[in-house]
């Protein structure tokens, strides 16, 4: 997560005052315990507004096929996956799904302001 964290959080100081959470699923539930995904926020300096999450294998891989996410377990209990980044408006709707970093923070920064705008 580093690479995209750090670019998640540029959009979140370019929104500082926005109504804007921050949600990350970990895909290694195994390792990715509520204490370890503690740690990680904090070394990463996540603040109020990130939620990293975790589950139950099942759940987290029912989630991974939901959103057709790209995945392989690797040697040695890692997961290799892609980076997804995707905005839920404020009726729960999936309105954009970045897939990988080749997206500028500029589109995402604009997007993001779009769905603020936004009423109801």
């Amino acid at each position: 997560m580093p690479g995209k964290a750090a670019r998640l959080k540029a959009l979140e100081a370019r929104n500082a005052d926005a109504p804007v959470a921050f949600v990350a699923v970990s895909l290694d539930p195994e390792r990715d315990t509520p204490a370890a995904l503690a740690a990680a926020a904090d070394h990463w300096g996540l603040g109020e507004r990130w939620h990293l999450l975790t589950g139950e294998p099942r759940a987290v891989r029912e989630l991974v096929h939901a959103h057709r996410v790209q995945w392989a377990a690797l040697p040695g209990g890692e997961v290799a996956h892609e980076n997804v980044v995707t905005f839920i408006d404020r009726r729960g709707r999936l309105v954009f799904t970045y897939r990988g970093l080749a997206y500028s923070e500029e589109r995402q920064g604009a997007e993001l302001a779009r769905l603020l705008a936004e009423r109801g």
